[in-house]
């Protein structure tokens, strides 16, 4: 009992350092917040009417680990062509994208910066939280120089990625949260990913995203992987040494 007020105060500690809490972040992957990871949301989409629009965030506005990017850059974006109306409320959501037929090839982009690392591969998961139509394809493009302005233009060709369901889940209010998971090799210094979706009824069809969130790893090397692991338990018995 005695060591009750340092567990409290631990837990407190872990709480406020997972940062920001999203409400339909309910499928997170199992190596979020590892070294080398970023995790973005979009929840807000911005002035309600007719695209195209963006939504940039700065390194403030996401989760990473170890951090390091300049406060004044864009570090992701989602960016949405004339085919995407953005809604105030909808269907018992706020700030919901309306995505219609005639968009073309990916009416939705996300960009995202990485890591620079010559590391092997890119680990990503999507979660998309919607109604209607899903998510059918993704398109991937990357690059190696800095990006300039929203949106990023990717080094051609795109790369096409089937959308398959990772997980799922039924929100209690009729909204769905999948989850997919992609890996770009090797791991880019940045990507574009395409949403993209295709005809699928008679009368035509349309998609609702109120959510997204992009957790993003460039994975290690088995050997860097390791370093990693002595340097964590070191800290971690130096810190003992101390208590």
């Amino acid at each position: 009992m005695r060591n009750t007020p340092m567990l409290l105060a631990g837990c407190l500690f872990g709480f406020l350092m997972a940062g920001p809490v999203w409400a339909d972040d309910v499928l997170p992957p199992d190596w979020r917040g590892n070294y080398g990871t970023i995790t973005a949301e979009w929840d807000y989409w911005g002035q309600p009417g007719q695209g195209p629009g963006n939504s940039v965030l700065y390194p403030g506005q996401i989760v990473a680990n170890p951090g390091g990017f300049d406060p004044m850059q864009p570090v992701a974006y989602a960016y949405w062509n004339s085919s995407v109306y953005v809604h105030d409320v909808l269907n018992g959501r706020q700030s919901v994208l309306e995505i219609n037929p005639g968009g073309g090839l990916g009416p939705v982009q996300f960009g995202l910066l990485n890591y620079n690392w010559p590391n092997p591969e890119k680990r990503i998961r999507i979660q998309i939280t919607f109604q209607g139509s899903g998510v059918v394809d993704f398109y991937t493009g990357s690059g190696s120089d800095p990006p300039t302005t929203v949106p990023w233009s990717p080094t051609w060709p795109w790369t096409r990625i089937d959308a398959v369901v990772s997980a799922s889940y039924a929100h209690p209010d009729g909204w769905q949260t999948n989850a997919y998971d992609l890996v770009i090799e090797p791991n880019p210094a940045w990507e574009v990913i395409a949403l993209d979706w295709v005809y699928v009824g008679p009368g035509g069809w349309t998609a609702f995203i109120d959510q997204v969130v992009i957790d993003t790893w460039c994975v290690p090397e088995p050997a860097s992987a390791g370093l990693f692991a002595v340097a964590g338990l070191s800290a971690l018995c130096h810190r003992r040494r101390r208590a």
